[in-house]
């Protein structure tokens, strides 16, 4: 179904005078119109807009599933951090009765040695200021259990100020325990988990290895022994990187192998042609034998494309002069 909407168009009729003798016409009339026309070709093709409320109501589906699971885990966190506060409450109460005991305990012992006459009265008052003090801890130690009991009842019941649940205590029967160590993935781990993550076009120039594996070496003469420039050259190219430079090296091998058995080369051509073969096999050697083909290419390597692209000019010229020299 073609749909056709045509714009209004618009007249523009302008009049203008003028007393100069150099002006042809006058007054002069200009008049403009323009009309616009549009025509959607492709407005309701396919069965993309029959289908829209379909995929609207599976993301609409998909979007409550992920709020009622991001509610249920925010549900859960807050009741087991409430539920931690809670034991820690009840031992931090348990610390401040026992530091109220001990103050009580020498103030009881300093006011009998005042008795005997045996202390001066300024001890005295000294811990009986230092039991009013864990006295006011203990008081907000206290406080603070209950409300932290309280958030936990909210959490985990659906009246907390039902008669039968305001007057229970909760009790805490799980004591934090310490956490076991975590040792950080070895060298090897490290890097299949890097590569796994991009293993087609890596990091970046230097990213892979600096980045993602050496945080994980303790020391630098680990690193050092540890990376090669293989394993950099994989981390941050990829395999598209290494693939592409093996396979402009073979390209250009196989190219000047066929130049120099290529009878319609110059004869001046064909001993450098085989000799930048030679040298072409050697840097290539060289370069994977000292792990250089990717992080450090020699710069021997655009000598010798140099060299392939004239080598190919001069050939594409000698098929043309045997060309024209056949046709004529």
């Amino acid at each position: 179904m073609l749909q056709k909407e045509a714009n209004p168009g618009n007249w523009d009729n302008t009049r203008s005078s003028s007393n100069s003798t150099e002006n042809f016409f006058n007054p002069a009339v200009q008049s403009t119109l323009t009309i616009g026309f549009s025509q959607a070709l492709l407005n309701g093709f396919g069965i993309a807009v029959n289908t829209r409320n379909i995929r609207i109501a599976k993301n609409n589906r998909k979007v409550a599933d992920w709020a009622f699971a991001q509610l249920a885990i925010t549900t859960i966190t807050n009741t087991i951090t409430a539920y931690w506060e809670l034991v820690y409450a009840r031992a931090n109460v348990k610390v401040d009765e026992q530091a109220m005991t001990v103050s009580q305990k020498l103030y009881n012992d300093n006011k009998k040695q005042l008795d005997a006459g045996t202390m001066a009265p300024l001890d005295v008052t000294r811990a009986q200021s230092e039991l009013a003090t864990d006295r006011q801890n203990l008081i907000v130690a206290q406080t603070v259990q209950l409300q932290d009991e309280q958030i936990l009842k909210n959490a985990i019941t659906k009246d907390p100020l039902a008669p039968n649940v305001v007057s229970v205590e909760i009790i805490t029967t799980d004591k934090p325990t310490q956490p076991a160590a975590i040792e950080n993935p070895s060298f090897e781990e490290s890097i299949k988990e890097a590569f796994a993550k991009r293993p087609w076009i890596g990091y970046g120039g230097f990213a892979g290895s600096r980045f993602v594996v050496l945080p994980y070496i303790p020391s630098q003469a680990a690193a050092s022994s540890a990376l090669s420039t293989y394993v950099d050259s994989l981390l941050d190219l990829g395999v598209w990187g290494p693939l592409i430079i093996v396979v402009a090296l073979s390209a250009a091998g196989w190219f000047l192998f066929q130049t120099t058995r290529d009878r319609h080369i110059a004869p001046l051509d064909r001993p450098l042609a085989v000799e930048m073969f030679v040298v072409l096999a050697v840097i290539i050697v060289r370069s994977f034998v000292t792990a250089n083909i990717v992080g450090h290419p020699p710069l021997q390597f655009l000598t010798v494309i140099g060299f392939i692209e004239v080598v190919r000019r001069h050939e594409v010229a000698e098929r043309r002069l045997h060309s024209l020299a056949r046709s004529s």
